[in-house]
């Protein structure tokens, strides 16, 4: 996880602050999706952080940031 905090704090130096973030990571259970966008939402605190695995905050992020993902692992069955 080390290389994902590194990335996400070089996008809080890039970034205005209060963009809406949509995090994710493809294969993670419900839970460990919840704890990994709290935990960015720790790293990234200038900004909202949304969870990807649900639709709506997908579609009303600025930003997406997938780690070891794609868009397709985040499209509605």
């Amino acid at each position: 996880m080390a290389e994902l905090e590194d990335f996400a704090r070089e996008i809080d130096r890039v970034l205005p602050a209060g963009r809406r973030i949509a995090v994710g990571r493809r294969g993670l259970s419900p839970s460990e999706d919840f704890f990994l966008s709290l935990w960015l939402a720790y790293v990234l605190p200038r900004h909202d952080v949304l969870r990807a695995r649900l639709r709506w905050p997908l579609d009303r992020a600025d930003y997406l940031l997938l780690h070891r993902s794609s868009l397709d692992d985040f499209r509605p069955e």
